[in-house]
């Protein structure tokens, strides 16, 4: 609302964007002032409505805002969906989000990343939660068949997909459970139509919207033999 006599600054979405996101620092800082500039009474702040929609869209299709309550819908789904046994890999870990989610369920759990930065950061959580029955092994995700057999295997690839080396492995190895969440329908449907031919069958998929109004859709997915 414009004050009485008081020139009106108006707000774009971008000042609107680093204020709410503190991103970057520096234009963040430039954003504050603007505000305290109106707090100290040198003009009225006023904004088009348009201005406002704008903002909400790039916060909630690039910042993320919204977004947890997906992400946790798609790990209680997860954790819903295994039977649980013996032993659990999970392939292209990260930080191990899925084996210590899953710990619970299995009596061993091995995670494979082959980031440094990321197994660390999964061995401090590990910790945390007291999961000793979680093993981190930082290796190349193709050379899983040196780790023998396991009831579940977890896969989460980047958008390519898994490369043809870990598909056979899966194929050889045989899990009874395999977990699968992407990040690219495309390359899912190649992987999972292999290993369908290859005897398994898919017992559940779900997309989940982490990015609204973009293309991008993860999907969570098990397949059993």
């Amino acid at each position: 609302m414009e004050g009485r006599g008081l020139k009106p600054y108006y707000l774009d979405t971008s000042l609107m964007l680093r204020l709410l996101t503190g991103d970057p620092p520096e234009l963040a800082a430039q954003a504050l002032e603007v505000f305290r500039g109106a707090e100290e009474g040198r003009y009225t702040l006023a904004v088009h409505p348009l201005a406002v929609a704008e903002a909400f869209y790039t916060l909630v299709s690039f910042y993320g805002v919204g977004r947890a309550k997906a992400a946790g819908a798609l790990l209680e789904e997860a954790r819903t969906l295994v039977f649980g046994g013996r032993r659990a890999l999970e392939l292209y870990a990260g930080s191990g989000l899925f084996s210590l989610l899953l710990s619970p369920r299995y009596e061993e759990v091995v995670a494979v990343e082959i980031s440094k930065e990321a197994v660390r950061r999964g061995e401090m959580d590990r910790k945390r939660l007291g999961a000793e029955n979680v093993r981190f092994l930082r290796m190349d995700a193709r050379k899983a068949e040196a780790l023998g057999a396991f009831d579940l295997v977890v896969v989460d690839p980047p958008r390519a997909g898994l490369p043809p080396e870990v598909r056979a492995y899966l194929l050889r190895a045989r899990p009874r459970e395999i977990l699968y969440v992407s990040c690219d329908p495309a390359t899912w449907a190649r992987d999972v139509g292999a290993l369908v031919q290859g005897g398994y069958r898919l017992a559940f998929a779900r997309p989940y919207d982490f990015f609204p109004f973009t293309h991008h859709v993860e999907v969570l997915s098990l397949l059993r033999l």
